[in-house]
């Protein structure tokens, strides 16, 4: 999707979105090590969950600054 908003808006910048979510995915990894030691099926599940809804949350909220 971000290579298409890129393409379709002509703004360079939407390219840097990944990054966050990078970053709630390492958050997430980080944390289910931690709790419970290790890393699952259900938590790689719950992780793709959060960053998609972290996505959407960024795209809205840099697209009302446009």
């Amino acid at each position: 999707p971000t290579v298409g908003i890129t393409y379709f808006t002509g703004q360079w910048w939407w390219c840097f979105i990944p990054f966050p979510l990078y970053i709630v995915k390492m958050v997430l990894s980080n944390f289910f090590k931690r709790k419970i030691g290790g890393y699952t099926g259900d938590c790689l599940g719950a992780t793709q969950q959060v960053v998609e809804v972290a996505y959407y949350l960024i795209v809205v909220i840099v697209w009302k600054f446009i």
